[in-house]
């Protein structure tokens, strides 16, 4: 069950007709429910010597999250140009699906793995996809749907821990929207190609516990300069 919470600063140029000062706001949100994602996964290869584990898998994401559709954008009186959204979005609003396979092979000391899987967003329908004030549109939504691969390396460094280093791109097609009564409008700059390098590792802090920092850096335009995450997964 995903917790999400946000904050986001938003800045512009232009503040107070001054055309070289900026001015920036930031909007919270609070610890809320995101969406949920489950699925399930079938090892259908086993590794030999000349082939690699192989598992096949398929994730649904499912809408539980706030979607991003009808939060307006309200002006800052400090600055006519800044725009800020009364709210932030915690989830897409949509339903998708995600096939996908990966494959492992042993070199020892070091370990290859590679993945490649698709995600397909489902068109939904929605009460209000317009993000002005005092305006409420009816409409659908069609997210861009996406494909990530990525492959790396894995060394173990002793028996509790190991690190890794990879590669990944995640690939974005253009979302559209089509207002009721309307037709289909492509959303600009919601296409993305995100490529990553990323240093990972894995600790071993009890037979049920499991570590997991990385540190991902952005290799792309539409990649963040640096993400960092931390995961406990526990086994029981």
């Amino acid at each position: 069950m995903p917790v999400v919470y946000r904050e986001s600063t938003y800045q512009s140029g232009g503040a107070g007709n001054d055309a070289t000062a900026t001015s920036e706001a930031s909007v919270t949100r609070d610890p809320t429910i995101g969406d949920v994602n489950f699925g399930v996964a079938y090892k259908f290869l086993d590794e030999t010597p000349n082939l690699p584990d192989a598992v096949v898998s398929v994730r649904v994401k499912a809408p539980t999250g706030k979607e991003p559709f009808g939060i307006k954008l309200v002006r800052q009186p400090s600055n006519d140009n800044l725009y800020l959204p009364e709210s932030l979005p915690t989830g897409n609003g949509v339903w998708s699906v995600t096939p996908g396979i990966s494959l492992v092979k042993t070199f020892d000391p070091a370990v290859l793995f590679g993945s490649l899987s698709y995600t397909h967003n489902f068109e939904d329908s929605f009460d209000d996809i317009s993000s002005q004030v005092n305006q409420k549109v009816g409409g659908k939504v069609r997210l861009g749907d996406s494909f990530q691969f990525g492959v790396g390396v894995a060394f173990a460094l002793n028996e509790k821990m190991s690190m890794s280093f990879s590669v990944s791109d995640l690939v974005q097609r253009k979302s559209k929207l089509k207002p009721d009564g309307g037709d289909w409008q492509s959303v600009v700059s919601s296409d993305a190609n995100a490529g990553y390098f990323n240093v990972g590792m894995t600790i071993a802090a009890s037979d049920n516990l499991t570590i997991v920092p990385n540190l991902a850096i952005g290799m792309t335009d539409d990649a963040p300069d640096f993400t960092f995450s931390l995961k406990f997964p526990y086994y029981f």
